[in-house]
């Protein structure tokens, strides 16, 4: 297995979203791995660790996110592989976050308040994997 930790996500990716069936409700598990100091990209000097990047990042989100009917499920720090193996580092952070339907994530990727505070995110990723989910009754 080759995994290509992203801070973006590829033109056929934003293509296969905008094709989605947009009528129900489904969740996306992000895989998130920090750098060990954030750096932005106007060169501007920060104390910050990239998950305290990520950090303001998440903050501002949460507001983003209620705006288009999504909701933040469970987050939290990744501890030990517990079955399996990977060919990498594992990923330091995860969020698993529920939206209504596919035209609430794009108007989320869309919303100009959200790319202002994608600096912060952007500063503090080393990368990550985002998997868009079905929701099952089980």
């Amino acid at each position: 297995m080759i995994i290509n930790n992203r801070i973006m996500p590829s033109s056929e990716q934003l293509s296969k979203l905008h094709e989605l069936d947009d009528s129900e409700p489904f969740c996306v598990l992000n895989l998130i791995k920090f750098k060990h100091k954030a750096e932005y990209a106007d060169g501007r000097e920060s104390q910050l660790t990239g998950a305290e990047a990520y950090a303001v990042y998440g903050k501002e989100q949460r507001r983003h996110l209620r705006e288009v009917g999504a909701e933040v499920l469970l987050a939290g720090s990744l501890a030990e592989l517990i079955i399996g193996e990977m060919e990498t580092e594992k990923w330091d952070f995860f969020a698993i976050v529920k939206y209504p339907n596919k035209s609430a994530l794009r108007s989320f990727f869309n919303n100009s308040d959200w790319a202002k505070s994608n600096e912060h995110r952007v500063a503090g990723l080393e990368g990550q994997v985002l998997i868009s989910t079905k929701i099952l009754n089980i």
